[in-house]
Formats: C-alpha cells, sequence, structure tokens
C-alpha cells in the first residue's frame, strides 16, 4: 500500500518511501497541489509520456529516446521546428519553455536551428553539453529526426504523440504531414504555449486534437483561453496542477496534463515531501486525478503506476523495444 493511504505530514513520511533530507525551506508538493490532509485514490490510471522521450536513458528528442520511453511509457511529447526547406524537425534547444531552438550549447553554434536546411542540421551534440541528463561519449552521433521519421517508427499503433509547435509557419506543414501518414489522428495532440498556432491547425483540421499549454504561474483566464480556441486538452506545469484546477478543467470538459521542465530545470526545484522526480513525487501528481502526466522519468512513473493500479502488462511496446541496441 502507498505511503499516501496515510495522514500527510509534511515533516515525516512513511518508511516505505524513499528516504529524503528535508530542506527546511521547502515547502511541500501535496500541500501546494492540495492534496493534503489524506491523500486521495487517483480515479483512474493517467497515461504516462516521456517528456522529449527518456532524456536519463537517452538523448532527449531523438528516435532511440523516443523507442526508450516506449519500453514504459504510453507515448511521448516532442518539440518541432520547421527548417528553411519546410522539413518539420525534433529539437528543442537552448531557451525558455515559450522561446527556444538556440543551438549554441547543444552544437556549438550560435544560431536557432530555425536558420538551417536539413542537410546543414550537425551530426552530432557537444560532449560538454550541461542541460543532458545521460552521459554523451565523445564521438557518439546524435542525429536530429525528421517528425515524419518519427511518425513512421511508431505508426499504426496506439501511441500517442504530443506535438509541440515551438514555432510559426508550423501549422500547414503539420497537417499536411498527418494527412499523408498512417498514424491514426486520436492518439496524436498538438499543444503550444503560442495559442494562435493552435487555432491555425483547428481552421486548417478539425479533427486535430489541441492542447493550450500554460507555464507557472498560471494565466487566471486560463480556462477561457483554451476553451475560446477549441482545445480538447489543457497542459499545466506540475506545480500549478492542482486538485482545484484538474476539478475546474473537466468541469469545462477538458482533459488535463500535467507536465514537467527539463531535467536541469527539475533538478534545482526543492520540495519537502519529495525528491527530484522520484516515486513520492510522482505519486502526488498522480493523485490530482490528471489525465496524463509529461515526465523525465517514465520508467520511474511507470513503477509507481503499478504500484497503485497494477501491473500494465507483458512488454506491451517489445516490438519497439527490440529495436533498441541495448
Amino acid at each position: 500500500m502507498s505511503a499516501f493511504a496515510t495522514p500527510l505530514n509534511h515533516l515525516t513520511r512513511s518508511t516505505s518511501l524513499t528516504s529524503m533530507q528535508v530542506t527546511p525551506a521547502a515547502i511541500s508538493l501535496a500541500e501546494t497541489l492540495n492534496v493534503s490532509s489524506y491523500f486521495p485514490s487517483p480515479p483512474s490510471q493517467p497515461l504516462i509520456l516521456g517528456h522529449r522521450g527518456s532524456p536519463f536513458l537517452s538523448f532527449e528528442n531523438t528516435l532511440p529516446s523516443y523507442l526508450s520511453a516506449s519500453l514504459h511509457a504510453d507515448g511521448v511529447e516532442l518539440d518541432v521546428f520547421p527548417l528553411t526547406d519546410d522539413t518539420l524537425v525534433c529539437y528543442h534547444g537552448k531557451g525558455s519553455d515559450q522561446e527556444c531552438g538556440i543551438m549554441n550549447e547543444s552544437h556549438g553554434l550560435d544560431l536557432s536551428i530555425k536558420t538551417l536546411d536539413y542537410e546543414g542540421l550537425p551530426r552530432s551534440v557537444k560532449k560538454t553539453f550541461g542541460d543532458k541528463a545521460c552521459e554523451i561519449f565523445e564521438d557518439e552521433e546524435v542525429l536530429i529526426p525528421k517528425l515524419e521519421e518519427v511518425l513512421l517508427e511508431f505508426a499504426p499503433s496506439n501511441f500517442h504523440l504530443t506535438i509541440e509547435l515551438k514555432a510559426s509557419s508550423t501549422e500547414a506543414l503539420l497537417t499536411s504531414l498527418l494527412s499523408k501518414t498512417s498514424y491514426p489522428l486520436p492518439y496524436i495532440t498538438v499543444s503550444s504555449f503560442h495559442h494562435a498556432y493552435l487555432s491555425n491547425i483547428k481552421s486548417l483540421n478539425q479533427d486535430v486534437r489541441v492542447a493550450c499549454l500554460f507555464n507557472s504561474p498560471l494565466d487566471s483566464d486560463w480556462i477561457e483561453k483554451t476553451k475560446g480556441i477549441g482545445a480538447e486538452e489543457v497542459h499545466l506545469r506540475y506545480d500549478t496542477c492542482t486538485m482545484e484546477n484538474v476539478r475546474k478543467a473537466k468541469e469545462a470538459g477538458l482533459s488535463v496534463m500535467s507536465w514537467c521542465s527539463g531535467p536541469l530545470r527539475m533538478s534545482s526545484e526543492k520540495w519537502s515531501d519529495c525528491g527530484n522526480e522520484d516515486e513520492d513525487f510522482y505519486d502526488v501528481i498522480l493523485r490530482t486525478g490528471v489525465d496524463k502526466i509529461c515526465v523525465n522519468r517514465p520508467d520511474v512513473a511507470r513503477k509507481v503506476c503499478d504500484k497503485i493500479w497494477g501491473e500494465k502488462g507483458e512488454k506491451k511496446w517489445e516490438s519497439l523495444g527490440e529495436k533498441l541496441s541495448v
């Protein structure tokens, strides 16, 4: 039984979970998300999405990272940019969650990926890249994949893809690509912090599911903005994804995903009752009642889900996992 079946004391926790040092200045994640006093039982098992794949196992936003995530997750979230030759590629790069794509830290290029064509993309990352969560070897080839390659790799399947639009002039390219692939639309969600991009997607193809992304602090009119463009989902940063906000979203007919930032930012955020994306962390978030969680450690999140709801089944993604050279 999870320790969250017992009353909450944000300074002491059950010894059945991982022990940790309590930072006096830190506050409780459970109390922040309104799941204090007694932890409620999660209503249903949410989908697990690997954030940029599984960045602690393989370099983020690459096919190996997505395949690594598929061993434990129900899907992945990936970031998409258009190149000068209209190729859509998966990449994040330096910058904020809303504005990124600069290649100086990962590839030593002081420019945006949007200024290159596919043939001009570098084929490896800097070994000293500070935001990586996995080990990169000196001469290791790390290819930036085309979105089309990802769709072909996983189609047809019930593997969920959340495609985050990071730049303008992506909408028509994406809807055209989706119309040419065999990937089932019900398993694709298009998200963005730039909600105008999502409105454009809906005007091009009403059948594509879209999700409004919000960072913290959360906009006061987040539900109105989400409903205003006809989005089916709202994606809230985990520290704003309170039980109350989840309830409000569902009453408005919206599906809710809780998302984590990249590994570097997550490592700097401290809570008194959990560690950096450890089992305690995921257990708290799962109990808010979200429909999906987007995480950097899908293998750990799967362990927590299995403890709460029972094992998922025998290697659901075995056919994909066999492609890994590990």
